[in-house]
Order: structure tokens, then C-alpha cells, then sequence
């Protein structure tokens, strides 16, 4: 098994764009990225200038899938401002307005990227004595799985996802349907 690295970016609210240049080419002297995530949750304050020029890096420059998440979905309304600027961003990027597409809460921005919400754990709202389930999370391991799918990326994303017991039980008939579609067919449906 190859080893799986993550690589984290802190401090990059501050960052130019020959700062993010630079970071790109240290990684690329030890792997090839297979897809970046910049996550933001409600109260953060998220620079889209930044993030703007992190995405032009990834998509126009490197090739680089871009996935961006709304985390802790359930604390504030914000999550619905800064999904719209996630969206608002992604689109820059897509020529044709057919490869924009929702499906399960996943905003698809054809091979580009994608944005969506997510809370990893179950969120109590003291305030309002409401509990919010975990959320989002299979949905957008499973989404990223289409995408990677018949692609020279699939075995790394795999590795990546192998021990996700979770996934494996609850998606056996949607990777059963993934796996038995001609591969033509695939690919038109995730553009």
C-alpha cells in the first residue's frame, strides 16, 4: 500500500499568490495531488481573494480537483452565504452551464470541482434543544468516487477510502450500479 498524505495549509487567509505557487511546487517534489479540499465553517472568515487564486492554481494551472466544504452545517444561517460564494467561485471556472449540476446536496462543476455542506458529528443546538445528525460526509465520499471513477486517480482515491467501513456498507448498491454501467456512460453522467 502507498502511503496517503494530507497536506494542510495553515495561515493561508494571509497568503499570496506566489505564496501558494511556492507551496505547490514543494509538494509536487514529493506526490502528485489528487484533489484539494479548503473547508470553511460558519463564523470563519474565509478570504475569497485567497481562495480565488488557490483555485486558479489548482484548476487552471495544475489540474487539480477542487472540492470545497461547508463544515458544521447546523451552527448559523451563514453556511447558506458562504456555500453561495462557493458556488459563485466554482462557476468562474466552468465554460458550459450543462456541467453545473446538483445531486444530493453536492453541487457538481464538471470535472473541475464540487462544493457542499457537511457536519462529521451529530451537532446539539443547546439554544434551541435540537440535535442534527451527522451528515454529508458518505454522500460526498461517494460523490468523489463517481468522479474518480475510470480515471488513472481511482486506486489512489480507493486507497484513500478503503477503510471507511461505513461507506463500503452503505453505498454496496450504488458502487454495484458505478461498476456495471458501460464506460461512456459514466463519464457523460458525471460532466
Amino acid at each position: 500500500m502507498d502511503n496517503i498524505f494530507f497536506w494542510d495549509t495553515p495561515g493561508i487567509q494571509q497568503w499570496s499568490h506566489i505564496d501558494i505557487n511556492s507551496y505547490f511546487n514543494q509538494i509536487r517534489k514529493h506526490q502528485t495531488p489528487l484533489c484539494m479540499f479548503y473547508c470553511a465553517s460558519p463564523g470563519s472568515f474565509a478570504k475569497l481573494k485567497q481562495l480565488d487564486i488557490l483555485l486558479d492554481q489548482c484548476i487552471n494551472q495544475r489540474h487539480i480537483f477542487c472540492v470545497l466544504v461547508v463544515t458544521n452545517m447546523y451552527m448559523s444561517q451563514a453556511r447558506l452565504t458562504i456555500l453561495e460564494e462557493f458556488k459563485t467561485l466554482l462557476h468562474h471556472y466552468v465554460d458550459d452551464e450543462k456541467q453545473i449540476r446538483e445531486e444530493n446536496g453536492i453541487w457538481l462543476y464538471g470535472r473541475i470541482g464540487l462544493c457542499t455542506m457537511v457536519n462529521s458529528v451529530e451537532f446539539v443546538d443547546e439554544d434551541n434543544h435540537r440535535q442534527y445528525p451527522q451528515k454529508g460526509i458518505q454522500e460526498l465520499v461517494l460523490a468523489l468516487t463517481k468522479i474518480f471513477y475510470r480515471t488513472h486517480q481511482l486506486n489512489d482515491w480507493l486507497q484513500t477510502i478503503e477503510r471507511n467501513q461505513l461507506f463500503w456498507l452503505n453505498n454496496q448498491e450504488e458502487l454495484f450500479k458505478l461498476t456495471n454501467k458501460p464506460p461512456e456512460t459514466c463519464l457523460t453522467e458525471l460532466i
